[in-house]
């Protein structure tokens, strides 16, 4: 692929996972594997890195728009940072085809939380209760240790996902909230301020343990950073509901395809 399309994909990825919530370790993985050539555990730290920018412009972009829910983000990033760390060190330890076989298979498994969350997005809660959801997301400790702790779990298990395969962990976060009566709706902007966590941390751990192609994440990381900002801006004067309901079904499409291929695909 010409080195200056690179940004251009950016710009389309970075774009379409800020509409979602997610950083696009589910597209950039494939991408580096089947178009660049890379192995797995080459993609992984690229995919991070790459995160980076999609979620470091996410973030502000959200967080002008008022939907980013800062102490529970950061008792979530908490989590993840430490996750991240126990990602990279199985990735590390494990062959190249089990990563493989496995991303695959965590894709597939992805799609059925994927459609609860379409689902829910479909559905309108009463004004109270959306109120008491983001209060637990601003205020975690009022609603005790427990809750607290959970929420720091979540945290934990999404950047266990992010460091292992590369991925955003955004669909962990979405599932673990969701148990604990949050709807996915609320934690978009959120997800993606702690994916700048999960990233920066992903790709430090793994940086003593991989050697990183520096010009692919600069020009595809530039796209994603324009995509980035722009999709949620893109989002707020367009239909929200109907638009991220259609483009996560297109995503979900995609998710299981990828799933599919990299479960048949020899190393």
């Amino acid at each position: 692929m010409p080195i200056l399309l690179l940004p251009i994909l950016g710009i389309f990825v970075g774009a379409l996972v800020t509409f979602i919530g997610g950083g696009g370790g589910a597209i950039y993985i494939p991408l580096l594997v089947f178009v660049f050539g890379l192995t797995f555990k080459e993609a992984i730290p690229i995919s991070l890195a790459t995160m980076i920018f999609t979620s470091f412009f996410g973030s502000i972009s959200h967080y002008r728009q008022g939907n980013v829910h800062l102490r529970g983000g950061l008792v979530t990033a908490a989590g993840a940072v430490m996750g991240t760390g126990v990602g990279t060190y199985i990735s590390t330890i494990a062959a190249e085809l089990v990563l493989q076989r496995a991303f695959g298979v965590l894709m597939i498994i992805m799609a059925y939380p994927m459609y609860i969350e379409i689902r829910a997005r479909q559905e309108r809660e009463p004004a109270a209760e959306i109120a008491r959801e983001i209060d637990l997301l601003e205020h975690p400790f009022r609603h005790g240790l427990c809750t607290t702790v959970l929420i720091f779990l979540i945290g934990l298990v999404s950047g266990t996902s992010a460091g292992l395969f590369g991925v955003s962990g955004v669909v962990t976060l979405v599932v673990g909230f969701y148990l604990i009566g949050i709807t996915p709706t609320l934690i978009v902007g959120t997800s993606i301020f702690v994916l700048l966590f999960k990233a920066v941390s992903g790709l430090a751990w793994h940086f003593t343990a991989a050697h990183v192609n520096w010009t692919i994440v600069v020009w595809l990381g530039t796209g994603t950073s324009i995509g980035g900002f722009l999709g949620p801006e893109v989002l707020a004067r367009i239909h929200p509901e109907k638009a991220e309901n259609l483009l996560q079904s297109i995503f979900l499409a995609i998710v299981v395809i990828i799933g599919i291929v990299f479960l048949v695909k020899p190393v």
